[in-house]
């Protein structure tokens, strides 16, 4: 227990004893500057802060006094009827995208599945592929195994 007590467990950071003395006469210093009233520096009149509001509201009032004419940005009555009339237009144009949305569906689903194949035969190239393979999730191709060599090498001369 004895040795125990002899140990120092706290450290002292490095160089902190060099520094010490100047911190300390940095400390005195700045206690004797508050201690001391500084007769140097501005000078401010008896009074100047009270008399500064007084003086500057005389020197407003001919501005004042000239500047009756006032001029509204935008009447307040005015902003209500755009907000109205923005939103009546936001609405429209939401209803009218949505049925026109809706009669294009129609449309399409009206088409027979000869026209499409007919369409999609002429105006498709083999880069539209990928595209129209991951369209066709819902719809089963069947694959025979009556194709011919020859056939599939024309298929790919024709597609590349």
């Amino acid at each position: 227990m004895a040795t125990e007590d002899k140990i120092n467990n706290f450290n002292v950071p490095e160089g902190y004893f060099d520094t010490l003395a100047d911190k300390i006469r940095a400390e005195v210093f700045l206690e004797e500057l508050k201690e001391k009233k500084l007769d140097c520096g501005f000078l401010v009149p008896d009074n100047y802060f009270e008399n500064l509001k007084f003086k500057l509201s005389k020197k407003e009032q001919p501005l004042l006094k000239n500047s009756k004419k006032s001029a509204k940005i935008l009447p307040f009555r005015f902003f209500k009827y755009a907000v109205a009339a923005s939103f009546l237009i936001i609405c429209t144009l939401g209803i009218y995208v949505y049925i026109t949305n809706n009669q294009l569906q129609n449309q399409l689903a009206s088409l027979p599945n000869e026209d499409i194949e007919v369409y999609l035969q002429n105006n498709t190239t083999a880069g539209d592929m990928p595209m129209i393979l991951e369209n066709l999730d819902d719809i089963k191709i069947e694959v025979s195994n009556e194709i011919s060599t020859k056939e599939l090498n024309e298929y790919i001369t024709e597609t590349i």
